[in-house]
């Protein structure tokens, strides 16, 4: 399955909790990362593309030093 949308500032989009998701940005420094529903960070240190990032949970808590907990990571745009 092949989503694509476009995120405006304050948008959010929830990531279903299952595997083989990725997501690619524009500008990775653009994208806050939420786990639990608190930023974890941005989806890049600048403001160069990021392609197909892994977004299986354990992948992403790992990243992001969030634990090992079982709820879904979202994805917002960064004003």
């Amino acid at each position: 399955t092949y989503i694509n949308r476009i995120l405006h500032p304050g948008d959010i989009y929830q990531v279903a909790n299952r595997t083989g998701l990725a997501l690619t940005a524009e500008h990775g420094n653009a994208v806050v990362v939420n786990i639990d529903g608190k930023p974890a960070g941005t989806l890049g240190k600048s403001a160069d593309a990021v392609a197909a990032m892994s977004l299986d949970f354990g992948k992403v808590a790992a990243q992001y030093h969030a634990g090992a907990a079982q709820a879904p990571a979202s994805a917002a745009p960064h004003p």
